[in-house]
């Protein structure tokens, strides 16, 4: 044995798709209407998995309830992912606010990332059209806990108590709808850890109001769904790639079990295979 382990497992979407002059200067350069195709066509060149586009700006700590405005109008948003469809790339919307999420829904995005300040009528929309939402609660409810709570305002200490509180009840009213959740947490975000953070999540969604069930369902078949791999990953059933973690208690009795992981499977590169993803 060599004594080094295979890294995980990713999926990269490149640089994000952004309006010039609006949010998400680092994450790409900002487009004009004219290039949308094109820069669709470039990053489908370069071999990403699948896109991000940014169709809102972040939420606001200081005014409740307030977003960055939309980036694109729904057809700008509709020749992206007519032409994500022709590159058989799926795409995944960056959209808080209920303007933003509407006009990601209407353009037939295949997810919603965030989800801020969504209105039950986008969620019964995305039950309809089979549109996922991955809610990130914790890069906000992060940032009252610890150290990071020191840098706010009792004023906005509220405002971001109240935003990602009303976010859980969103949560459990998805689910409810039929809505497809997953699980997602922007780690490397302030006050938001790789690993820690998923654990934290799936706390966050037990906070909601979801059975272990239902939050282990998240966190494993319904993202491998969302990332278009739930032919790989996501289940345990015989002839499957094993990937496992072996941990000390109950997880369908108490999440927080997850927290106490004994041992971690995992096929070696070159193993398994993936449509989506080469060793």
């Amino acid at each position: 044995m060599s004594g080094r382990l295979d890294g995980p497992l990713v999926l990269a979407c490149g640089q994000a798709l952004h309006r010039q002059g609006k949010y998400g200067s680092f994450l790409g350069p900002g487009l004009t209407p004219a290039e949308l195709e094109t820069a669709v066509d470039s990053l489908a060149r370069q071999g990403v998995d699948h896109l991000k586009v940014l169709v809102s700006g972040i939420v606001s700590f200081s005014e409740c309830g307030r977003v960055g405005g939309p980036q694109f109008t729904r057809e700008e948003l509709q020749r992206i992912v007519h032409r994500a469809r022709e590159r058989g790339l799926r795409v995944m919307a960056h959209a808080s606010g209920e303007e933003a999420v509407r006009l990601a829904v209407e353009a037939g995005v295949d997810s919603i990332e965030h989800g801020y300040f969504l209105s039950e009528e986008s969620l019964h929309r995305m039950a309809a059209r089979g549109i996922a939402w991955v809610p990130t609660v914790i890069p906000v409810a992060g940032q009252v806990r610890g150290k990071w709570r020191a840098q706010y305002t009792a004023r906005e200490v509220e405002i971001i108590n109240r935003t990602w509180r009303r976010h859980l009840k969103m949560v459990r009213k998805a689910l409810e709808m039929g809505v497809t959740l997953g699980v997602g947490t922007d780690a490397g975000a302030t006050g938001v850890y790789h690993g820690w953070g998923f654990l934290e999540e799936l706390l966050l969604y037990r906070e909601a109001g979801l059975s272990p069930a239902d939050i282990l369902q998240a966190a494993t078949r319904n993202g491998a769904a969302i990332l278009g791999l739930e032919h790989l990953l996501g289940r345990i059933e015989p002839g499957r790639p094993a990937f496992l973690v072996a941990v000390e208690g109950n997880p369908w009795e108490d999440v927080s079990a997850l927290a106490r992981v004994k041992y971690v499977f995992r096929p070696a590169q070159g193993k398994f295979s993936s449509s989506h993803w080469a060793p």
